[in-house]
């Protein structure tokens, strides 16, 4: 337990620590956060270095660091529509067609 909490909150929220700017990137450049993300999985559950992580990331409901980068985004995006942001997610917001969209990556992650 307590190397979980030690793992989760020094190694993953480094992971989704501006995460946001790696949108759009070749999965070559996102690929050794994936593995800093497997290695973390291995050190928490006690696995052996060659076992296959996806369905144990899966069963811990941990999204893959290209599905966070795309969580992470749409977020912002939504909560720039529905809710109370910052002033300068506000500026990022524009009318297209009587239409409210978001002036981001977020047309490529749709």
């Amino acid at each position: 337990m307590a190397t979980q909490l030690l793992v989760q909150s020094l190694v993953i929220s480094r992971l989704d620590y501006c995460n946001s700017l790696l949108v759009g990137l070749p999965l070559q450049a996102v690929r050794p956060l994936q593995l800093i993300q497997n290695a973390a999985a291995q050190l928490i559950f006690n696995l052996p270095k060659f076992n296959h992580m996806t369905p144990l990331l899966r069963s811990r409901h941990w999204l893959p660091v290209v599905a966070r980068i795309r969580f992470k985004i749409l977020m912002l995006a939504y909560n720039s529509k529905n809710g109370p942001v910052p002033p300068y997610l506000m500026a990022m917001r524009i009318l297209q067609g009587g239409k409210e969209i978001v002036k981001t990556f977020v047309l490529e992650c749709i």
